[in-house]
C-alpha cells in the first residue's frame, strides 16, 4: 500500500475554481481487497470524498479534499491540520459493498491489523 502524496496533503490557490482542493492517491499493491478511511484533525474545515471505501487488488482511488478556509487571506490558520489514513486487508470482496458497510467492518477490525499514515497539512 502506497500513499501519494506520502507526507502531506498539499493546497494550491486555484482562482478559477474559488475552492482550494487536493487529493490523496491511495494504491494498492497487493493481491487483497483494502477498506480506507480518511479522518482529519479539524473536519469543518475540510469536505472529504470519499472518506472510507474499499480497493480492489492492483488498483487505487484518488480521495478528494476540498479545504473550506481561505487559504489566500489566512494560511495559517491549516498548517497545524493533520490527516489520518487507516488501512486494512479486507478477506472479503468489497468492491461493492456501501458506506455502512464499509463502516460496520471498521467496527469488527482488531488495532493490530489497522496501518496508519499521519498527513500534514502544507499550503502553496
Amino acid at each position: 500500500m502506497t500513499l501519494n502524496p506520502p507526507n502531506a496533503v498539499i493546497f494550491k490557490e486555484n482562482k478559477e475554481e474559488g475552492k482550494t482542493t487536493s487529493s490523496i492517491e491511495i494504491i494498492n499493491k497487493s493481491n487483497d481487497h483494502i477498506i480506507f478511511k480518511v479522518k482529519t484533525t479539524e473536519p469543518n474545515n475540510y469536505i472529504v470524498r470519499p472518506n472510507q471505501g474499499s480497493i480492489t487488488p492492483e488498483s487505487s482511488i484518488s480521495v478528494k479534499v476540498i479545504c473550506q478556509v481561505n487559504i489566500i487571506a489566512n494560511p495559517m490558520q491549516i498548517l497545524n491540520d493533520k490527516f489520518l489514513v487507516q488501512l486494512s486487508k479486507s478477506s472479503a470482496n468489497t468492491s461493492d459493498l456501501t458506506n455502512d458497510e464499509v463502516g460496520n467492518i471498521w467496527k469488527k477490525i482488531p488495532r493490530e491489523n489497522i496501518v496508519q499514515y499521519k498527513l500534514k497539512v502544507d499550503a502553496q
